[in-house]
């Protein structure tokens, strides 16, 4: 329950902020063309119980759009999650959702 990432980067957080994230990105990237290959893959991932994404060997594009999806998640969260934003659980979540964007950007910063 991962997103992997070249240089030995990897997100891995607990199963249920795992679950959240797949399930927040299926809802931001649903029918979205630009999005196509990245909604079958979460899509899958929700079908397999999976919840991993193996970015390790993807081109800058890919990473950008991921990293992109990981933005508006952050930027709509608050919305997304109305008067819950003070639950333990919920600022867990979205710490751990920045964290992600810091090591997507990194990895974007790095790409060779």
């Amino acid at each position: 329950m991962s997103v992997l990432l070249k240089n030995n980067l990897s997100w891995t957080p607990k199963q249920s902020i795992s679950s959240a994230f797949f399930e927040d990105v299926s809802n931001i990237i649903n029918n979205r063309e630009e999005y196509q290959l990245m909604n079958k893959e979460i899509e899958e991932n929700l079908f397999l119980y999976s919840f991993t994404l193996d970015y390790r060997d993807r081109h800058l594009f890919d990473l950008l759009l991921l990293l992109e999806v990981v933005i508006v998640l952050i930027y709509h969260f608050d919305e997304i999650y109305l008067n819950r934003t003070k639950e333990e659980a919920i600022v867990i979540y979205k710490d751990s959702i920045l964290e992600l964007k810091n090591m997507l950007f990194l990895s974007v910063c790095n790409y060779t």
